[in-house]
């Protein structure tokens, strides 16, 4: 929760607490409107003041709610290890507390020694503590449960679950070692120890999903490397049971780590969610072994946008970004981060096998991708090349069969010179375009490119018969394509400059074409149409875009 969402709490809790019960209900959501995915901390406030559980004077109540939900930074802005009710050598349900070693966004975990029997365990709290929503202590306890139920080397053992004054703990196995993601950083795993220890969390995670348990926040971080280097998987804070109904996880909810989350994932799709998903995470953590980064580069000031190319970005193969990495395992990682989940493995005991064989030196069971899929997959990699050349195939094809086949009176050499150069032109500027995108990513190139295509398209209808020709309906195509950009701020731009473009024609046509005898009963359907396009695209795209972002801000 950033530092304004926390003041928007506060702000709706003193709003609505002084209320009579029964009018707070509504007064809730009117209050969270602007921002429905912080109604569930509002309400837990107000729940815990009804219950009585709340014993601290104001100030104090609002200092441990700060501490519970806000990060602290430090003076650059970075996150830092924040101070907790918690100090060391503090005595915890049994517990002697030595040092905090972890902080994430739900849960804190300590070092701690464990009286009876006396040993060093990791002992996990929820991060609120004595503030903490239901639903939080609902999900803290359910990861708890999928953990203890599993019994595999390769994950973290739970010892106990209990509660303590109020705050909901479970102590477990501690591994003392660094994490995965220490060791990539570090850049010091070699290839094949890197495949062996992946080989191993499959194991783990075969295990887990044979009991009927899914992780769904596979990451570096949550596997952990003990003194001997064996991968050890922790975290099963966002575990899902299959074959249980769950109220835990919403229609909507995206749940997992961006940079390494599944297409179904992403959009929210709980029903969806099955083993393959966690396939997916396995093959995103063997990409980042293979290549140093994740397939898809999460950005934090853009929810959507990193959901959106979770879903429809394809991935660049492993071996273009390191030429190094062996064909097989190029092929195993692609076939775990298919966007379709029937294609992956079905799950991980399945890709545990087939990187059993390429270790072993055995042919492994995935298949390279055809040339077909090749071509299909570098279309979805460039969409707007491969649309641009695909519909310039089309309108130059069209064209050529009007002018060299039926050979129509319309269809003169000026204008048969025009279309070609158009053609080339397009598919040139389309080329540009698709390179400074891939390179850069800046937004300003795709209204470059659109200005690209709308100037082109108005230059081209000069050789016609202007406004009155009948190509002038490409601009409509135009602003129905710019959707798929999915930026309104773009679909407004497009639909501006098409409208002046044709406006241009209208007045070419009106003052050097009298003879085609424009009205105003043509202009006026044809503009209205395309700005009843452009509009009702912009405001739908708006609409989901604050969907997504709702949805992405309260779960990620």
């Amino acid at each position: 929760m950033t530092p304004a969402e926390y003041e928007f709490v506060v702000r709706a809790f003193a709003q609505v607490g002084d209320l009579p019960e029964p009018d707070r209900a509504g007064a809730l959501d009117e209050a969270c409107r602007e921002q429905p995915h912080l109604r569930r901390h509002v309400q837990a406030m107000l729940e815990q003041e009804a219950s009585g559980e709340i014993r601290l004077d104001p100030p104090e109540f609002v200092a441990g709610l700060r501490d519970a939900f806000l990060p602290t930074l430090d003076s650059d802005g970075s996150a830092a290890a924040a101070e907790t009710s918690h100090g060391a050598h503090e005595d915890f349900a049994g517990y002697e507390l030595l040092e905090q070693i972890g902080r994430g966004g739900m849960g804190v975990v300590f070092r701690a020694r464990q009286r009876q029997p006396d040993r060093i365990v990791a002992v996990k709290m929820i991060r609120a503590g004595r503030f903490a929503s239901p639903a939080d202590v609902q999900r803290f306890h359910a990861e708890a449960q999928a953990a203890a139920r599993l019994d595999h080397d390769g994950i973290v053992p739970i010892y106990e679950v209990g509660q303590h004054e109020g705050e909901h703990f479970f102590s477990m196995k501690l591994v003392d070692g660094p994490s995965l993601a220490e060791r990539l950083r570090a850049r010091d795993l070699p290839p094949r120890q890197a495949v062996e220890l992946l080989h191993a969390v499959c194991l783990a995670i075969g295990h887990a999903h044979e009991q009927g348990i899914i992780h769904r926040d596979l990451k570096p971080s949550n596997i952990l490397l003990d003194r001997a280097g064996r991968p050890r998987v922790t975290d099963f804070g966002l575990a899902k049971q299959l074959h249980h109904d769950s109220s835990l996880t919403a229609a909507g909810d995206v749940m997992g780590t961006p940079g390494y989350m599944s297409p179904e994932q992403a959009m929210g799709a709980a029903s969806r969610v099955t083993a393959a998903s966690d396939v997916y995470s396995l093959g995103a953590i063997l990409y980042e072994m293979l290549t140093g980064r994740p397939p898809i580069q999460a950005e934090a000031a853009n929810v959507l946008e990193t959901l959106q190319k979770i879903q429809e970005a394809e991935i660049v193969a492993p071996r273009v970004l390191n030429r190094h990495v062996p064909r097989d395992l190029d092929t195993i990682c692609l076939k775990c981060l298919e966007k379709d989940p029937g294609r992956r493995y079905a799950d991980a005991g399945e890709l545990a096998e087939d990187l059993r064989r390429y270790l072993d030196g055995e042919p492994i069971l995935a298949r390279p991708w055809s040339q077909s899929r090749r071509v299909w997959r570098w279309a979805r990699q460039q969409p707007g090349l491969a649309a641009t050349w695909a519909a310039v195939a089309v309108f130059y094809f069209y064209h050529s069969v009007c002018y060299w086949i039926l050979q129509l009176p319309e269809q003169t050499v000026q204008f048969n010179l025009a279309a070609t150069a158009l053609c080339a032109a397009w598919c040139l500027g389309a080329w540009i375009f698709q390179r400074r995108l891939r390179r850069s990513g800046r937004p300003v190139v795709l209204f470059l490119w659109a200005t690209w295509d709308v100037l082109l398209l108005t230059i081209f209808l000069f050789t016609t018969d202007s406004a009155k020709s009948s190509l002038a309906l490409l601009y409509h195509v135009l602003v129905a394509f710019s959707v798929l950009r999915f930026r309104a701020d773009l679909v407004g731009y497009v639909t501006v400059l098409s409208l002046l473009g044709y406006l241009a024609h209208v007045a070419y046509t009106v003052a050097y074409l009298p003879e085609l005898e424009l009205n105003f009963r043509e202009v006026f359907p044809f503009a209205l149409s395309l700005t009843v396009i452009g509009l009702i695209q912009y405001l739908a795209l708006r609409r989901v875009r604050a969907v997504y972002e709702t949805a992405g801000a309260s779960s990620l």
